[in-house]
């Protein structure tokens, strides 16, 4: 892979409460120097920064980490907020409850409510295997562009095999290798959100060194 491949599969994260908005605008003229065209920032700063930097694609995440809000609430949002992506993240108390119904509802609303990019984003760790693949099968039902997979640890096979066959995956990492990349590339995943590229950049580096002398 070359460099611009690999940070075309990238979707570089800032999601700090204690970031300035100065300091973003430094993290998005970083992903234009590096040639990263997504990036996924607060909903508060994402009408100023679309303005300022109208060449990024600029996601942003609904409700994050709990989704304690009603759809009516999240609808809202992107009804305010001019991203050209949404990540939502689901209301796993419906879910839990085994509210399918409400669930269902809300994922139709929600892909009614604009016809832009729809992630539905989920902590791994909150649903079992058979509430991850009922929720798959939903997601299809509603037309759902990705589904957006995080956990603490890394985000296993088990779970991108439940959910590939449905809808688009996106894995999000604290950091990655090229290595990792690959891998999760061929087990057929389409985006990674990194909050971290330090370490990529390196591994890009020492991997370009590396083919340049075979």
């Amino acid at each position: 892979m070359t460099e611009q491949e690999i940070f075309n599969k990238i979707d570089y994260t800032l999601l700090s409460p204690t970031t300035t908005i100065t300091k973003y605008k430094n993290f998005c003229e970083e992903a234009i120097q590096r040639k990263i065209t997504n990036i996924c920032i607060p909903p508060m700063y994402v009408n100023k920064l679309k303005h300022l930097y109208p060449d990024l694609i600029i996601s942003t995440i609904i409700d994050f980490p709990y989704g304690f809000l009603d759809m009516e609430n999240k609808i809202q949002v992107i009804n305010k907020v001019d991203a050209d992506e949404y990540s939502v993240v689901i209301n796993y108390n419906n879910i839990k409850s085994n509210k399918w119904i409400i669930t269902n509802q809300e994922l139709k609303e929600l892909r009614d409510s604009t016809n832009k990019i729809i992630k539905i984003h989920i902590n791994t760790s909150y649903l079992s295997a058979s509430e991850k693949c009922t929720l798959a099968k939903s997601i299809d039902k509603y037309n759902i562009d990705y589904i957006e997979l995080y956990s603490k640890k890394k985000v296993n096979l088990e779970d991108i095999e439940i959910f590939k066959d449905y809808t688009n995956i996106k894995t999000i990492d604290s950091n990655i290798s090229i290595e990792d990349i690959e891998t999760l590339l061929n087990l057929g995943v389409n985006k990674i959100g990194l909050y971290d590229i330090s370490q990529l950049i390196d591994d890009i580096k020492i991997y370009t060194r590396k083919k340049s002398n075979v």
